[in-house]
């Protein structure tokens, strides 16, 4: 998992200090890029997100969580 891209190539800064202010916190959303090793590690990233949307979706109502997309 690296950083992702800005328009001109270089990598997005992060900012390690961007939480949200609650009681419960959470880190803000940020941008990421999966770089796999090789398909099969991509195939079991995939199925395990898929895993992890059916048994814990009904609990985190506040997420956006999306497919990741491989570079």
């Amino acid at each position: 998992m690296k950083p992702a891209l800005m328009k001109d190539g270089t990598e997005e800064r992060l900012d390690i200090f961007a939480f949200t202010e609650s009681e419960n916190m959470r880190p803000e959303p940020f941008n990421v890029r999966f770089i796999p090793r090789n398909e099969g590690r991509a195939a079991i990233i995939l199925h395990e997100v898929a895993a992890a949307r059916e048994n814990l979706g009904a609990l985190n109502r506040v997420s956006s969580i999306e497919k990741p997309a491989f570079v």
